[in-house]
C-alpha cells in the first residue's frame, strides 16, 4: 500500500482528546478566569456544540468588518465573521464546558476565496466542528468523522468561485486544510476575556505559527500560508 493511501484512509481520533461534557461550569472559577458575574448565565446556558452552533446563528450578525473581538465584546455587540465566531465566541465555551476544542482552519485559494475557522471536536471516537459563517453549508458537522479529510470533504462542494468575471467562475477552490490547532497550549486561557475590537489581533496575526498544511487531494504538507497571518 502506497504512502498516500495510507494517509487518504487513517484516523486522526488520536490528534484530539475525547469531550469530557461539563454542565455547569463553577462560578468562582470564571470569575478567576476573568468573565465578569453578568456573563455567567449565558456561558452556563451554552453547554453543548449544539446550543452554541444554534446561538452562532440566530443571535450573532455576521461582521463584516475587520475586527479581532474576543468573547465578552461579541457577547454585547451581536456581532462576529467566521473568526471571531470560531475562535473568540465558540472555543472558550467549548473548552469551559469539557469539550477539548481545536482550530482548523480550511485553505482556500487566496487570490479567490478565503479561509475559513472551524471549531473542531471529539465526541466518542468521532471528529465534529462548529463554525460562523454566511452560508448555511460552512457552519456545523456531526460528530461522525474519524478522519480530518473526511469533515473537510463535506465542506469542499460549497465552496466555489463565485466570481462571474474570474478566469476561474465556477471551480471549487479549497486547496487544503490544516492540522489542529490548540489555542490553550499556544497561549493559555488569559485572552477569553481581553476587551476592544483588537483585542484578538495578536492572536490572529500569530496562532498558524508552525502549522502545517495539507493538500485536499494529496498527503502533501505544506507551511501554512503566510498571507493567513
Amino acid at each position: 500500500m502506497s504512502n498516500y493511501s495510507i494517509n487518504i484512509t487513517m484516523s486522526d481520533i488520536h490528534l484530539f482528546i475525547p469531550a469530557e461534557p461539563i454542565e455547569t461550569v463553577d462560578d468562582k472559577y470564571l470569575i478567576k478566569l476573568g468573565f465578569p458575574e453578568k456573563y455567567i448565565p449565558l456561558i452556563n446556558k451554552l453547554n453543548t456544540p449544539e446550543k452554541i452552533q444554534e446561538y452562532l446563528k440566530k443571535e450573532l450578525i455576521y461582521n463584516e468588518k475587520e475586527t479581532f473581538q474576543s468573547f465578552i465584546d461579541i457577547a454585547e455587540t451581536k456581532i462576529a465573521d467566521c473568526f471571531e465566531g470560531g475562535v473568540g465566541f465558540a472555543y472558550p465555551l467549548m473548552f469551559l464546558h469539557g469539550y477539548h476544542p481545536q482550530i482548523i482552519m480550511i485553505h482556500a485559494d487566496n487570490q479567490i476565496d478565503v479561509d475559513h475557522t472551524l471549531v473542531a471536536y471529539r465526541l466518542g471516537d468521532k471528529i465534529g466542528t462548529i463554525a460562523k459563517s454566511n452560508y448555511p453549508l460552512l457552519m456545523d458537522r456531526p460528530p461522525e468523522f474519524e478522519s480530518i479529510r473526511d469533515l473537510i470533504l463535506t465542506y469542499y462542494p460549497h465552496y466555489v468561485c463565485e466570481i462571474k468575471e474570474h478566469e476561474f467562475h465556477g471551480m471549487y477552490t479549497v486547496i487544503g486544510f490544516s492540522d489542529p490547532i490548540d489555542l490553550i497550549k499556544k497561549f493559555g486561557t488569559s485572552w477569553f476575556f481581553t476587551r476592544g475590537k483588537n483585542a484578538l489581533k495578536d492572536l490572529y496575526d500569530h496562532f498558524t505559527d508552525g502549522v502545517m498544511c495539507t493538500r485536499m487531494f494529496s498527503n502533501y504538507h505544506f507551511p501554512y500560508p503566510p498571507e493567513e497571518k
